[in-house]
């Protein structure tokens, strides 16, 4: 869950416009070092959340510690893998293309940086999904629903400033 901040901004010389809130980096597991990961860094604000894809040809788990190494401790990150990075823009440059070239064997990781100016607070909860404790869909459905209502969020969610 995000909850999303609407700072008045107090720097002066700078409008809303023009305050960094989102890059996104494109990566080969090759290039996954401190430099290239400082490319998601913002001048005026912290990097408070990190989203990124990697392609499911690479080692995940190796991958994932490596990033997490590379990024402040106190940024949350999130990964997942995919079977094709959805990637727009390279830092702030935008490509070509939505959808990153997929061959038999591709070496993708797409990052997405988020700055605490745009998001206040993050709550990430993990909900095991029953895969291999029953065989009845309803009651697969009934275990995720009370795991679900079970979680406790230390912030207010309002659907005008909140994803959850």
């Amino acid at each position: 869950m995000f909850g999303f901040i609407k700072k008045e901004n107090n720097k002066s010389s700078e409008t809303n416009s023009e305050i960094e809130t989102f890059k996104t980096l494109r990566l080969q597991s090759s290039e996954v070092t401190r430099e290239n990961l400082n490319k998601l860094s913002f001048q005026n604000e912290k990097l408070k959340l990190v989203i990124g894809f990697i392609s499911p040809h690479l080692n995940f788990s190796e991958i994932s510690s490596r990033i997490k190494q590379y990024l402040p401790s106190d940024t949350k990150l999130i990964l997942a893998s995919t079977a094709g990075e959805l990637c727009t823009f390279d830092q702030t440059t935008p490509t070509q293309r939505l959808y990153m070239d997929a061959p038999d064997i591709w070496d993708n990781i797409v990052l997405s940086g988020f700055s605490s100016y745009m998001i206040e607070s993050i709550h990430i909860e993990t909900v095991d999904l029953a895969t291999n404790k029953v065989n009845s869909i309803d009651e697969k459905v009934d275990i995720i629903t009370d795991r679900v209502k079970n979680i406790n969020v230390p912030f207010n969610l309002n659907s005008s400033d909140t994803i959850a």
